[in-house]
């Protein structure tokens, strides 16, 4: 090294020592530090000022050596000011040269976070355009706040796409989903998902009949009605009137295009509750564009063609009266009419035979106007109607007899059809009987079912256009009589709808959970059925209605338990009701386990198979991450990273302990399943149903179950948990069976006897008891009983009474197979006569009693049985009483008839003759109603068997 720069490096390092030695000789030989704190009123700014004493001079350095995680430690600094502190415990080091003080200071945590955005939306109902209102408020938090809304499905978005305010109403234009931001004073934000959806069904417009408004006036009067094919769902005027109506325009049609508007707007309107539109242009090409939109900006267009509709038309219609080889009630006929379309009144009717005489004219001045011509001759006729406008219309009703014999068909419709009040249960369908040719007595002839798998006795409804039909026909073969004042014919027909053909209606409940909580509950319905509907969100918990729509889609609601009751109108304007499943929306604390199953599959024989699964029902906010192991397992085996609600672990080990774990929102909920073998599925149903009311056979919600009901005849009448009887009648009346899967895996299933004469009592088991009898052998009573069937029974109780009344346990036997006969001995040697009853218990707890029979147990007695019967009796009817001995001599005994308080009302003397005696008890029947006592005592004043009751009615 050149010896200039040694001697420069030495010099300055001289100088530092120097420098240094002077800064050691500035600092105190000792010194105390304190710490003047602020606390932390946003996450991170808290502060702490350190002071010394002696005050400290510029040499003295500071550091962090102690505090909360995430600090940054040990990193001197001049200052003696700490800034942007996080909330806990520190100590800080002070040193100046070789001395040192430590000071301990806590920062407390005084930020309130925001734990929840309370977000009120208000569709733009009424204005006619789509968006809404979203007026936002926050719990906790640190003021001020600002606000942003963005159409976005990410909770998760950049905050640069924020476009924050103070403003906490927003207004959006259009209808979707958005995400609320709220930022508070701290800079810290909090997201939650909001949808602001229309609470109405768009409807397209459609043509039902159309009326000539005037013969120059080259305008129409419309029915219309209101139908949203996506959903087949018909819409009520009036609900859409209540939310502020329905504006409707008019184009004339696209000739080139399939549906689309053409030229200038022709019409415009708001729609009334009735639903008519009033002065409609007669366009050349009869063929409209029709714009309708909600008050709410729900859009809908569609194409109607009204050229049949807007053709004058006259309609009329004949039958026949009377037999033809009856001089009382010749045949006739009968002719009138049905209707006119497009025709302007007044319209002039006149009516000539074959033999062009005019036989009547008339004239009707409005709608409300007809006629009818009964007992006519059968003859060829011929009808001419003319309006105001010339325009004429001539039908001709031809001879009934020349159509020749009768030739009844039989065929199934379509389950939207009109019939009997209409089609409304699952699995059903309606059907018609038609009649071609020449039908004596047609207007009084009726259509009655005689048997076949439903509406057994029930009378055909008579149908427009000629006919008879029914609704809610099961498939199957059925046996209907045709009849008249002429006779009766059987037909024996079969229905054998399409699968198009059949009812079809299920609704299902679907939650979709917000990080935040709670979340939307949207109604998935399946149908093949047309009808207004409406929807009711209920909270399970409490049977709530929680808010009610037409399109059964519930947004922003809170966290629960909820279901959707669906309700519909039929054709005949009644309501019917269907619930859906129940789902839950997630709090904002986790996912939720809600239900869970763990199941040892079984072979097609019943016998536990190795395997398993594990059925679950989850809710939380998508994505939901799964993941398992076995308990013992520490290793984490991943199911899904975005699982449905219902999942399904499969491939598990029969008899093993599993961990499954749910991830949502970064929050993860745990818990434990068992895959052990299942016990028996029962129906819930108790009591029995009442014809006239409503009826739904239902299930437990088990998860991964999928749901079968079969009627007596075999048909599926559900494929949900429940099975819905909108009007309960006794053609339901019989046997249903309930049948649960679980894929590959499990089957289970129940069967339940409807009686619906027994309407409101429980229901009973099906068990099928042919016999019950007992015998008396060597001082013991043989009892001895038999089934045929026995679907879900565990087992028998044996019961013994000695006074008709106060019944034991005696013993039991268990169930061996549906059809079986069983014994029991009775070995108590008693010296009276007992009754029996067998006590039959499901394996759910429910139970129903036998008969009851009476046995005599008298050991080494006087060997005399005698029974009173019936034991109810009503008023008018014979008490009869059966006295058998084996004595070898007539003996004289008497019959006493007491009150239940011990009052003797009535004695008569009998004499006993040796082997079989019968008697008649004349009963006054006068009595009152109640219960009586019968007593038989022999010529020595003693009582000779069991107490005998007999219960009066009137």
């Amino acid at each position: 090294m050149p010896m200039k720069r040694i001697k420069t490096c030495v010099f300055a390092c001289f100088a530092i020592l120097i420098l240094s030695m002077k800064a050691f000789a500035q600092c105190p030989s000792s010194f105390t530090a304190s710490a003047v704190t602020t606390d932390a009123s946003c996450p991170s700014n808290g502060t702490a000022t350190i002071n010394t004493n002696p005050a400290a001079s510029a040499s003295f350095n500071y550091a962090i050596i102690a505090g909360p995680a995430r600090t940054a430690l040990n990193v001197l600094q001049a200052s003696n000011v700490f800034n942007a502190l996080l909330p806990g415990d520190y100590t800080v080091q002070v040193s100046c040269g070789m001395t040192q003080a430590t000071v301990s200071f806590t920062i407390l945590d005084k930020y309130i976070p925001i734990s929840n955005i309370n977000a009120v939306v208000m569709p733009n109902c009424g204005s006619f355009s789509p968006g809404g209102t979203v007026d936002i408020s926050v719990d906790g938090g640190s003021a001020p706040f600002m606000y942003s809304i963005v159409s976005s499905n990410d909770p998760n978005y950049p905050d640069a796409q924020s476009i924050y305010t103070s403003d906490s109403g927003k207004s959006v234009s259009s209808y979707g989903t958005y995400q609320v931001r709220v930022k508070d004073a701290c800079n810290q934000f909090v997201t939650k998902t909001v949808i602001v959806a229309s609470p109405l069904l768009p409807m397209e417009v459609y043509l039902s009949e159309a009326f000539n408004d005037g013969c120059n006036s080259h305008t129409a009067t419309l029915s219309i009605y209101l139908y949203n094919s996506a959903s087949g769902t018909y819409g009520n005027p009036a609900n859409y009137q209540a939310n502020g109506s329905i504006k409707i325009r008019i184009w004339e049609a696209d000739p080139v295009n399939s549906c689309a508007p053409y030229g200038p707007m022709i019409y415009q309107t708001l729609l009334s509750n009735n639903p008519q539109l009033t002065g409609v242009p007669v366009i050349p090409s009869r063929k409209y564009y029709i714009q309708s939109i909600t008050a709410c900006g729900d859009t809908s267009g569609n194409c109607i063609d009204a050229s049949s509709s807007f053709t004058p038309a006259y309609y009329v219609n004949s039958s026949t009266s009377g037999c033809n080889h009856s001089e009382a009630s010749p045949p006739t006929m009968r002719i009138g009419q049905q209707r006119a379309n497009f025709m302007v009144y007044p319209i002039q009717v006149l009516v000539k035979n074959s033999a062009d005489s005019i036989i009547y004219t008339t004239t009707l001045n409005s709608a409300a106007d007809t006629w009818s011509l009964p007992g006519l001759p059968f003859d060829d006729y011929t009808i001419t109607a003319t309006d105001a406008c010339g325009n004429t219309i001539t039908n001709t009703i031809a001879n009934p007899a020349a159509a020749g014999p009768p030739v009844f068909s039989f065929s199934v419709y379509d389950p939207n059809g009109c019939i009997a009040g209409g089609t409304t249960q699952e699995g059903a369908t309606g059907a018609y009987m038609y009649v071609s040719g020449y039908q004596e007595d047609l207007s009084n002839t009726t259509v009655t079912i005689l048997s076949g798998p439903s509406n057994a006795g029930t009378q055909g409804s008579p149908v427009w256009g000629g006919g008879w039909g029914w609704a809610n026909i099961l498939p199957g073969t059925y046996v209907i009589r045709v009849s008249t004042s002429c006779g009766s014919q059987d037909y024996t027909v079969t229905a054998n709808p399409s699968p198009a053909q059949i009812w079809h209606q299920a609704i299902t409940a679907e939650a979709l959970s917000a990080c935040g909580g709670g979340g939307s509950v949207n109604a998935m319905v399946v149908t093949n059925i047309n009808g207004q509907k409406s929807y009711d969100l209920i909270n399970a918990d409490n049977g709530q209605v929680v808010v009610s729509n037409f399109n059964g889609l519930f947004d922003n609601i809170a966290p629960g338990n909820y279901y959707i009751r669906m309700g519909a109108i039929n054709c005949s304007g009644s309501y019917y009701y269907l619930n859906s499943n129940t789902v839950t929306l997630a709090s904002g604390t986790g996912p939720q386990i809600v239900k869970q199953l763990g199941i040892s599959c079984e072979d097609v024989n019943g016998n536990p198979l190795n395997t398993g699964a594990a059925y679950l029902t989850i809710a939380g906010a998508s994505p939901l991450i799964v993941e398992y192991k076995l308990t013992s397992s520490s290793a984490w085996t991943t199911y899904s990273s975005d699982a449905p609600a219902e999942t399904t672990i499969s491939g598990l080990v029969s008899g093993a302990v599993y961990d499954v774990r749910i991830t949502s929102c970064g929050i993860t909920t745990a818990t434990q399943v068992t895959i052990e073998q299942m016990g028996t599925v029962r129906v819930n149903n108790a009591l029995e149903p009442c014809t006239g009311n409503a009826y739904e056979l239902t299930l437990p919600q088990l998860p991964g179950a999928v749901y079968e009901w079969k009627n007596e005849a075999g048909t599926v009448v559900s494929t949900s948990f429940n099975y819905t009887i909108a009007r309960y009648n006794s053609t339901y009346d019989g046997k249903y069976i309930a049948a649960l899967t679980w894929g590959n895996c499990l089957k289970r299933a129940d069967t339940v006897l409807l009686n619906s004469l027994q309407c409101g009592a429980y229901i009973v088991l099906p068990v099928n008891l042919s016999s019950f009898t007992g015998r008396t052998q060597n001082c013991t009573t043989m009892l001895q009983w038999k089934t045929t069937s026995a679907a879900g029974l565990t087992g028998f109780n044996i019961e013994r009474s000695t006074n008709g009344n106060a019944y034991v346990t005696i013993g039991n036997r268990p169930k061996t197979s549906e059809a079986a006969d069983y014994n029991y001995t009775d070995n108590s040697q008693l010296q009276d006569i007992v009754n029996y009853r067998l006590k039959m218990i499901d394996a759910d707890g429910r139970y129903q009693y036998s008969n009851t029979i009476t046995v005599n147990a008298k050991c080494n007695s006087a060997n005399t049985q005698w029974l009173v019967y019936p034991s109810l009796m009503q008023q008018g009817s014979t008490v009869n009483i059966k006295l058998t001995t084996i004595n070898t001599k007539a003996i004289t005994a008497n019959i006493a008839v007491t009150s239940v308080t011990g009052q003797r009302l009535y004695t008569y003397n009998v004499t006993v003759q040796p082997g079989q005696n019968n008697y008649t008890l004349p009963f006054n029947n006068n009595q009152a109603p109640g219960t009586y006592l019968v007593y038989l005592f022999d010529d020595k004043g003693q009582r000779i068997g069991a107490v005998q009751k007999l219960v009066y009615i009137k």
